[in-house]
């Protein structure tokens, strides 16, 4: 692991772009839903939880 620099940044970099591309996933799918937070008990389920696992990535 120690004197591989090169790599663990080409693998921070990923990560990055991964949690980027999934952040903009997530809010695309925010957008598109039929649903919203005062939807009964799905909707404030959904939004929470996808929402904690949005601040997660970030």
């Amino acid at each position: 692991v120690l004197g591989d620099h090169r790599s663990s940044c080409q693998r921070l970099l990923i990560t990055i772009l991964l949690g980027g591309y999934f952040t903009c996933l997530q809010g695309l799918e925010y957008f598109e839903a039929s649903f919203s937070i005062s939807d009964r008990v799905y909707g404030s389920t959904f939004f929470l939880l996808t929402g904690f696992h949005g601040l997660h990535v970030l």
